[in-house]
């Protein structure tokens, strides 16, 4: 499974990260931070483009090698896409100096033209 890295690249202290996927495959990893110091995942928000009735599960996930299996952060299962998802109880926010962060999509249902999403630390 491919890691597709976003233009954001690693940051240090970095408040927020943010990454839109349109073109995927479930079970690829979409690359989006590295975090150089310890830091805590207090929010996530989601917000999908389709044409209604679609439904994505997606895990974040966080680790020192991003081509392994990694640590789940979170994962949800987003259907909205005028209101999106915020999510501010993380299931393991904690991400230890050195770690990858990524996304991973499990499952999907329907038409969907592109996943948005901003982590924020």
């Amino acid at each position: 499974m491919p890691i597709v890295p976003n233009s954001l690249g690693t940051s240090a202290l970095a408040s927020s990260s943010s990454s839109s996927v349109s073109d995927f495959t479930i079970g690829d990893k979409y690359y989006l931070t590295q975090q150089l110091l310890d830091t805590v995942v207090t929010n996530i928000n989601i917000i999908l483009q389709g044409s209604g009735g679609q439904s994505i599960t997606w895990e974040l996930r966080k680790g020192p090698d991003p081509s392994s299996v990694g640590i789940v952060v979170h994962t949800a299962t987003t259907t909205s896409i005028t209101s999106g998802d915020s999510i501010n109880n993380i299931t393991t926010p904690i991400i230890d100096a050195g770690d990858h962060v990524w996304f991973e999509f499990t499952s999907l249902a329907g038409t969907l033209i592109a996943f948005n999403a901003t982590v924020t630390f």
